[in-house]
């Protein structure tokens, strides 16, 4: 099967894509990755890092996710909301 990403998911782990590029991969406006990001502290299971006031991405994550592999996520703030939940406590109190 070709690989038709515009980068190859054996890329340097230091290569990084702006939130403007991600959008244009995912054909969405940027706004939609920052609020998703804003909500969720996470888009897509992707964290960006923050760098003098820019996200930048990282590419491998990226073309994994593009190739449909999963992106694992950290439980420790999942497994908080998720109790608060189940207890009917405001998540935002906690």
């Amino acid at each position: 099967m070709p690989n038709n990403l515009p980068f190859s998911p054996n890329t340097h782990s230091a290569a990084k894509t702006t939130t403007e590029e991600l959008a244009g991969l995912l054909r969405i406006v940027p706004q939609s990755i920052r609020a998703g990001l804003c909500r969720n502290g996470h888009y897509l299971g992707l964290k960006p890092l923050k760098l003098s006031g820019r996200l930048l991405w990282d590419s491998a994550a990226i073309a994994r996710l593009l190739a449909g592999d999963a992106v694992a996520l950290s439980t420790s703030n999942s497994s908080k909301s998720k109790s608060a939940k189940s207890t009917g406590v405001d998540a935002h109190a906690l």
